[in-house]
């Protein structure tokens, strides 16, 4: 087609870069580097244009090569933090939501990939290292899991997720989860299939939230809820109400958020997806609840807009790469004095300054 992105900001490329670096990424690619001349997609490429003359974006790669080269040996020497919070991915889940989006109409959008960033950016916004794990991944070093939009909950997933919980994991299950089978059927024996027995729960009913006055409470807000909504309803003796259910549709009040001690740690159940300001207010406040109840380690002290990519030396050492993201210049609060990586000066504790689109890589 001829759609055309916007030119990003002079800095903005380095920044990009040098956080996915430091975040892990093994190359920084460019598409395409020559702009074609025939074809589809003539608008690409603001690196070289196609007869071969640096476009608008070839001095920021120029800019990026000089970073890389400065990161180079602090990322040899060094490997990422292990996040303690996991997300996951499933291309199932995926597959399924794209054949039928359960819980979409009336203005609400169900789309896996959206769901999986929303609650990425949540532990994003709050410097909270995390990472993706897939459905079949180990959930070595993790500490808290959430599984958003995975209609299919199997056996295989469960028999995991359960000794993981026992030593102290929580995991949360975000609806639709569980709603259907491995096969895309809907569970018969239960609402949210093996997860109901699993988390201690019953799903009494299920039905379109959208457009209802449906609200949710929860952590000190009160939501309107859309999408699928699963009314839930302790099932065992140690599942509690964590978030109430309250709507005209049916009597008597209903669970929306359940939790299920298991061992050291716990299941929870978020039965419906609270919206607006106010839902996104109450899964922050959720997330940050079970953040501290699971151990996570807090976030460096940043200004909003700045990120800090944890990493650790072969000596043990801790390794952060400040980048500002957000073009409005940041900081960081240094807990002790540390040492530029780059430039080997002593910085001392307190408030680090990071210029617009800027970084610092810092040893402490």
């Amino acid at each position: 087609g001829n759609n055309t992105e916007l030119p990003h900001p002079p800095g903005f490329l380095v920044a990009e870069a040098v956080a996915s670096y430091a975040s892990g990424a093994e190359a920084f690619n460019y598409w395409l580097w020559r702009q074609q001349r025939t074809g589809a997609e003539l608008p690409h490429s603001a690196l070289m244009s196609a007869w071969f003359k640096p476009g608008i974006g070839y001095d920021s790669v120029r800019a990026v090569e000089q970073a890389r080269r400065q990161l180079e040996p602090l990322l040899a020497a060094s490997r990422p933090a292990p996040a303690e919070v996991g997300i996951t991915w499933s291309d199932r889940g995926r597959a399924m939501l794209q054949t039928e989006a359960v819980g979409a109409g009336r203005g609400t959008r169900v789309d896996f990939k959206a769901s999986v960033m929303e609650w990425h950016r949540l532990f994003l916004d709050a410097g909270i290292n995390r990472e993706i794990r897939f459905e079949g991944a180990a959930l070595d070093g993790l500490k808290l899991l959430i599984t958003p939009a995975m209609p299919a909950v199997d056996e295989n997933f469960l028999a995991r997720l359960k000794p993981w919980v026992e030593a102290g994991g929580i995991w949360i299950c975000v609806a639709p989860t569980g709603t259907r089978t491995a096969e895309h059927t809907v569970p018969t024996n239960a609402g949210l299939g093996l997860v109901d027995a699993f988390a201690g729960v019953e799903t009494v009913l299920g039905f379109p939230a959208n457009g209802t006055d449906a609200r949710g409470e929860a952590f000190g807000q009160s939501a309107a809820l859309s999408g699928w909504c699963s009314a839930l309803q302790p099932a065992s003796a140690e599942t509690k109400t964590v978030g109430t259910l309250k709507t005209s549709l049916f009597q008597p009040e209903r669970a929306f958020i359940t939790e299920r001690p298991m061992g050291k740690g716990a299941v929870v159940v978020v039965g419906a997806q609270p919206g607006g300001d106010a839902g996104r207010k109450l899964l922050a406040n959720l997330a940050g609840h079970y953040v501290q109840q699971a151990g996570v380690a807090r976030r460096p002290e940043a200004s909003w807009g700045t990120l800090v990519i944890p990493r650790i030396g072969a000596d043990g050492k801790a390794l952060w790469i400040v980048v500002n993201m957000d073009g409005k210049g940041g900081r960081v609060e240094l807990p002790a004095a540390a040492r530029d990586a780059v430039s080997g000066a002593i910085l001392p504790a307190g408030e680090l300054k990071i210029p617009r689109y800027g970084w610092r890589a810092v040893e402490l």
